[in-house]
């Protein structure tokens, strides 16, 4: 697992996004050639998000501005953006950086209803969205140039308010390279690498004590104990295997949905890294699948038939390990935020593994 992403030295510091002054609008929409622009408010408190969200439009069209957190986020989404196939993502048309606010990124807006929970064809819809990602090779990024007026850039999500059966909500596709075939285990500089075993695990105990000492203490055993040591040391071995994939970095199916066309697309890049494909699934696997007939196994037979080649069969080691992970991860920060639901999911997570 990678560290800690620190923030940005833009206007939003990492908290949950509230309503931000009219100025902030004002100056976005400057910097992205967007006219306008007007916040995007979450519908709860658990939608919220540590990024900030505005509707406007560009050259006649609606659009999607996204306000990130974190510039490295903001960067990563647009390269992995610009280069997933057009056909399985939603359109970006633009973004950089606007002085004293932070990084951005325009998308078109239009229709998009969320994969249904619970049935048979999300599943198989899920696996050939992350099977194109996964083939994804992604180019060395180059200096982006200076925002000319016109132009501007796009959408977010970290529990964000992405559209519920029969609502609307934002993006679209760009033309980009597209999926190159598997097997090559490109990297590129611009995003981090996840890490797997013994010393990144240790980082991630690290980080869940110094926030939440007293349910570091409570699980303690669990993470510590012979089967999550054996888990972590199988993990480790298990990574030196085959070459990392692009992976989307919080997958799952609230970052999926169907335009207005009924093609699948999938979106929220901003978490993108390298790594072993099974740490995509490190969510998805034990919630939305789980609550599928069939659904671990219509996923995994869609996302094999749809790589550019047949990968084999999942690691079962490096499967777990992302979920342990996971747990650490939504326990900390279940914690951080005061969220009590996202704490039990994290809990739940844990108990099933050790």
């Amino acid at each position: 697992m990678t560290a800690a992403v620190p923030m940005g030295d833009g206007l939003l510091d990492g908290g949950l996004v509230g309503v931000l002054p009219g100025h902030v609008a004002d100056r976005l929409a400057a910097a992205s050639g967007t006219g306008g622009l007007r916040q995007v408010s979450a519908a709860s408190r658990k939608e919220r998000s540590r990024n900030a969200w505005f509707r406007g439009e560009l050259r006649d069209e609606k659009v999607f501005v996204k306000l990130y957190a974190v510039a490295a986020r903001g960067a990563a989404e647009r390269l992995v953006a610009r280069a997933v196939p057009p056909e399985v993502t939603t359109r970006l048309l633009g973004g950089g950086r606007a002085a004293g606010l932070g990084e951005y990124a325009v998308f078109r807006w239009q229709p998009l209803t969320r994969l249904p929970v619970g049935l048979p064809e999300s599943a198989v819809a899920a696996g050939r969205l992350l099977a194109a990602v996964h083939d994804t090779v992604l180019p060395e990024p180059e200096p982006e140039p200076e925002p000319e007026p016109e132009r501007g850039g796009g959408p977010e999500r970290e529990r964000g308010p992405w559209p519920g059966p029969g609502q609307e909500a934002g993006p679209e596709a760009d033309d980009g390279p597209g999926a190159a075939p598997y097997g090559a285990g490109r990297r590129t500089a611009a995003l981090p690498t996840t890490e797997v075993g013994g010393a990144a695990f240790a980082r991630l105990l690290d980080g869940l004590a110094r926030q939440a000492p007293d349910l570091f203490a409570e699980v303690r055993d669990r993470l510590t104990g012979p089967k999550a040591t054996a888990l972590v040391r199988a993990a480790e071995k298990a990574g030196d295997g085959p070459p990392p994939v692009l992976l989307h970095g919080d997958f799952s199916l609230r970052n999926t949905a169907r335009d207005r066309t009924g093609r699948p697309v999938v979106f929220d890049f901003e978490r993108a890294e390298h790594g072993p494909p099974e740490y995509d699934l490190q969510r998805i696997w034990g919630g939305d699948l789980a609550a599928i007939p069939g659904g671990q196994v219509l996923f995994t037979a869609a996302y094999r038939a749809a790589r550019a080649e047949d990968p084999g069969p999942l690691d079962r080691s490096l499967l777990d390990y992302a979920r342990l992970a996971c747990a650490i991860t939504t326990l900390t920060a279940a914690r951080r935020t005061q969220d009590t639901q996202f704490e039990s999911e994290g809990r739940k997570i844990l108990e099933g593994l050790t």
